[in-house]
């Protein structure tokens, strides 16, 4: 298995873990009522925050996929 297969998978098991851990988060009522509150534990989630966030799941989702596809 090359290094760049190596890297992509990790790249995938460290995105369905970040999944994971936000759809556990979900569930546990004292949770789920931080987030509609937009306070997380002191971490305030403006739409600023969101958008970062999106970008940085993004940026490797799309490096996976360049790579599957051979572009990169």
């Amino acid at each position: 298995m090359s290094m760049q297969t190596k890297l992509s998978t990790l790249w995938i098991f460290v995105t369905l873990n970040y999944l994971y851990c936000d759809v556990t988060g979900f569930q546990d009522p004292a949770m789920l009522k931080q987030y509609l509150a937009g306070d997380l534990g002191g971490l305030h989630m403006t739409q600023g925050f969101l958008l970062a966030t999106a970008i940085f799941v993004e940026i490797k989702v799309s490096m996976v996929l360049s790579r599957l596809l051979g572009t990169a």
